[in-house]
């Protein structure tokens, strides 16, 4: 599963507690940013912490992947949170945005160079089988 850095996920934590204080807040900005009908919004615990809420969201949002090409379901949500909050932090929002497309980035490639591997290790057995059986055969 896809994943974000502690350091990232402490960062949102700052950035969206004071937009996910209680249900409504929550659902509100959620579904702004991904539509009403996002499955994923059936998949998050509302109620708790604020704290509790973003950690399990940002697992929820992250699994959950991009809402169109080249856009994370988390950014989706932080740029719709960015439209209410000052060109400070703007600017925070934008450089931890660039720095979640980079995280999620380096995992997928990753996780398909891992494929890759096993795809060719699977060929080279074929192939060795192949070898053995006709070996036989002679």
């Amino acid at each position: 599963m896809a994943q974000v850095s502690g350091k990232i996920i402490q960062e949102l934590l700052l950035i969206l507690t004071p937009f996910m204080r209680d249900k409504q807040q929550r659902q509100a900005y959620l579904e702004l940013a991904l539509g009403t009908n996002s499955p994923v919004l059936g998949n998050l615990e509302w109620d708790g912490s604020a704290n509790v809420f973003i950690t399990q969201m940002v697992n929820k949002l992250v699994a959950f992947g991009e809402i169109s090409p080249g856009k994370p379901a988390l950014c989706a949500l932080l740029e719709v949170i960015r439209k209410d909050v000052g060109e400070d932090i703007q600017i925070k929002i934008d450089n931890l945005i660039e720095r979640i497309k980079e995280e999620l980035e380096t995992y997928f490639e990753l996780q398909e160079h891992e494929k890759s591997k096993s795809r060719k290790f699977k060929e080279q057995n074929q192939f060795y089988v192949w070898i053995f059986v006709n070996i036989l055969m002679i």
